[in-house]
């Protein structure tokens, strides 16, 4: 008599247990495709902005070389300089 009320049962308590289990493996389901999707997403910007960070720092480089070069001509400028007024002043002196 147990038996047979279990076989009766049994088949509705399953449905029962389904319907209210069913649907929170979907949320999983979707909860990790939607995880993924963001771990993607993530993944993508941090590679882009580590390729922006790369091609601004040979930027920087580029322009801090052509600083110090401007800087150094600059320099050179003013020792010639120096030596024309040097000269002059020799000159006006003799």
């Amino acid at each position: 008599m147990l038996d047979g009320l279990k076989r009766r049962f049994r088949p509705k308590a399953v449905e029962k247990i389904d319907n209210l289990v069913g649907p929170l493996y979907v949320r999983e389901d979707h909860l990790r495709a939607v995880v993924d999707e963001l771990t993607r997403l993530l993944a993508d910007r941090f590679d882009a902005e580590a390729e922006e960070n790369a091609i601004f720092g040979a930027r920087i480089t580029a322009l801090a070389d052509a600083v110090a070069s401007l800087q150094e001509e600059v320099r050179q400028l003013r020792a010639d300089l120096d030596v024309a007024a040097q000269q002059r002043r020799s000159s006006a002196a003799s």
